[in-house]
């Protein structure tokens, strides 16, 4: 795991980092910005181009993973899940002390 923390300053693992972050909303962002314009337009093109971006996001993901190697995907499913469900946490322990008071 020292490596991954230590490599956490070098530009490769900057780069995964971004790389890892970009492809969701890649993938899911202009999926749905293509799937409406097809839509509004009747121009089916623009789910060819979903295909591509939808490919193309998975193409950053797998050059991330690359990047950061196996520790540091581990370290960013560590950091996410921290950042994300901490708030949760936080809000349901002082609903369990709050409850404990009462």
């Amino acid at each position: 795991m020292k490596k991954a923390i230590n490599s956490k300053k070098s530009l490769q693992f900057k780069t995964g980092i971004f790389f890892l972050i970009l492809s969701f909303p890649v993938a899911y962002g202009l999926i749905l910005i293509f799937a409406f314009l097809a839509a509004k337009t009747g121009n089916s093109n623009w789910l060819w181009w979903s295909g591509k971006v939808y490919a193309m996001s998975w193409g950053l993901l797998g050059l991330a993973i690359l990047l950061i190697g196996k520790q540091g995907v581990q370290w960013f499913k560590r950091e996410m899940k921290d950042k994300l469900f901490s708030r949760n946490n936080i809000t349901k322990n002082k609903l369990d002390n709050h409850n404990l008071d009462h």
